[in-house]
């Protein structure tokens, strides 16, 4: 019988604030977010390392920014 997997939930998060332009920098945004915010381990599944890595993410969370512009 194949082996079960337990669920598995993250919440990943983002926020976008568009700038006014400034001088020649046109359309900026900044944005900030957060992939995986509660730090959710994967699940055990036997394998060599220790989860489905087709379908989970062993990083835990991750935290990015960006600001994005144009001229």
């Amino acid at each position: 019988s194949p082996a079960r997997v337990s669920s598995h939930t993250t919440v990943d998060v983002q926020y976008n604030y568009t700038l006014e332009d400034i001088g020649v920098i046109k359309s900026a945004t900044f944005t900030v977010g957060a992939i995986n915010l509660f730090n959710n381990q994967p699940p055990f599944v036997n394998t060599d390392g220790a989860f489905a890595s087709r379908v989970h993410d062993p990083r835990g969370r991750l935290v990015y920014a960006r600001l994005r512009f144009g001229f």
